[in-house]
């Protein structure tokens, strides 16, 4: 069984990290998750790559999700990351 490591509530969410993947970039960019949301597009600030190839891409489609599940009521999200080494 594996040990509670950290865990966080969806509600604490307001930042997403977003990680370049294109060969010799690498660049790393924070942004609002409501912007995921209200972009045109999304694009790796150094390399000028869209993270996306459609505009209701996953990306966007996250930054909805998170945003609906925030304004639930009868509902809470949390986030647990077990502790995996042994």
């Amino acid at each position: 069984m594996s040990k509670k490591l950290f865990s966080f509530m969806l509600g604490e969410l307001s930042i997403v990290r977003l990680i370049c993947n294109q060969p010799k970039c690498g660049a790393i960019a924070e942004m609002p998750i409501a912007r995921l949301v209200r972009a045109a597009s999304v694009k790796c600030p150094c390399c000028q790559m869209p993270y996306e190839d459609e505009n209701d891409g996953p990306l966007k489609m996250l930054g909805k999700a998170i945003h609906q599940l925030k304004q639930q009521k009868d509902v809470d999200v949390e986030f647990v990351l077990p502790d995996t080494q042994r």
